[in-house]
Protein backbone atom coordinates (compact mmCIF):
# COMPACT_ATOMS: atom_id res chain seq x y z
CA UNK A 1 0.00 0.00 0.00
CA UNK A 2 2.83 2.16 1.11
CA UNK A 3 4.36 1.99 -2.20
CA UNK A 4 1.22 2.37 -4.50
CA UNK A 5 1.08 5.84 -2.43
CA UNK A 6 4.51 6.57 -3.79
CA UNK A 7 5.65 6.77 0.22
CA UNK A 8 8.13 3.69 -0.85
CA UNK A 9 10.48 3.01 -3.73
CA UNK A 10 12.43 0.29 -5.21
CA UNK A 11 15.69 0.41 -3.18
CA UNK A 12 17.89 -1.26 -6.73
CA UNK A 13 15.90 1.87 -8.60
CA UNK A 14 17.40 4.55 -5.50
CA UNK A 15 20.99 2.98 -6.15
CA UNK A 16 20.71 3.25 -9.96
CA UNK A 17 19.41 6.98 -9.66
CA UNK A 18 22.52 7.94 -7.49
CA UNK A 19 24.89 5.68 -9.40
CA UNK A 20 24.09 7.70 -12.50
CA UNK A 21 23.76 10.96 -10.63
CA UNK A 22 27.39 10.11 -9.37
CA UNK A 23 28.59 9.55 -12.65
CA UNK A 24 27.69 12.48 -14.11
CA UNK A 25 28.55 14.52 -10.85
CA UNK A 26 32.51 13.02 -11.40
CA UNK A 27 32.63 13.54 -15.03
CA UNK A 28 31.43 17.02 -14.83
CA UNK A 29 34.26 18.08 -11.66
CA UNK A 30 36.79 15.95 -13.51
CA UNK A 31 36.01 18.47 -16.38
CA UNK A 32 36.77 21.35 -14.50
CA UNK A 33 40.09 21.78 -15.03
CA UNK A 34 40.41 21.27 -18.41
CA UNK A 35 37.90 24.24 -18.98
CA UNK A 36 38.98 26.67 -16.41
CA UNK A 37 42.65 26.27 -17.01
CA UNK A 38 42.83 28.52 -20.31
CA UNK A 39 40.55 30.83 -18.58
CA UNK A 40 42.82 31.70 -15.78
CA UNK A 41 46.15 31.72 -17.34
CA UNK A 42 45.69 33.93 -20.18
CA UNK A 43 47.95 32.64 -23.03
CA UNK A 44 50.42 31.54 -20.74
CA UNK A 45 50.96 27.83 -21.26
CA UNK A 46 53.37 26.75 -18.28
CA UNK A 47 50.95 28.72 -15.64
CA UNK A 48 47.84 27.01 -17.77
CA UNK A 49 49.50 23.08 -16.96
CA UNK A 50 50.05 24.36 -13.02
CA UNK A 51 46.75 25.57 -12.62
CA UNK A 52 45.15 22.46 -14.32
CA UNK A 53 47.40 19.87 -12.01
CA UNK A 54 46.01 22.13 -9.16
CA UNK A 55 42.82 21.96 -9.81
CA UNK A 56 42.57 18.13 -10.75
CA UNK A 57 44.22 17.32 -7.42
CA UNK A 58 42.33 19.75 -5.37
CA UNK A 59 38.97 17.81 -7.04
CA UNK A 60 40.59 14.21 -6.75
CA UNK A 61 40.76 14.82 -3.32
CA UNK A 62 37.15 15.90 -3.12
CA UNK A 63 35.88 13.26 -4.83
CA UNK A 64 37.36 10.85 -2.55
CA UNK A 65 36.40 12.62 0.34
CA UNK A 66 32.51 12.32 -1.08
CA UNK A 67 32.95 8.51 -2.00
CA UNK A 68 34.20 7.84 1.67
CA UNK A 69 31.06 9.61 3.19
CA UNK A 70 28.61 7.66 0.59
CA UNK A 71 30.42 4.18 1.99
CA UNK A 72 30.03 4.84 5.67
CA UNK A 73 26.52 5.83 5.10
CA UNK A 74 25.90 2.86 3.10
CA UNK A 75 27.55 1.04 5.79
CA UNK A 76 25.93 2.55 8.73
CA UNK A 77 22.22 1.86 6.67
CA UNK A 78 23.30 -1.71 6.21
CA UNK A 79 24.05 -2.23 9.88
CA UNK A 80 20.74 -0.54 10.57
CA UNK A 81 18.21 -2.86 8.79
CA UNK A 82 20.63 -5.89 10.37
Amino acid sequence: LAKLKGDLVETAAVRAAGVEAGTVLRALLENLPDQIAPMLAEGNPDLEQRIRTRLAEHIALALTEIADKFKTLSEQTVETQT
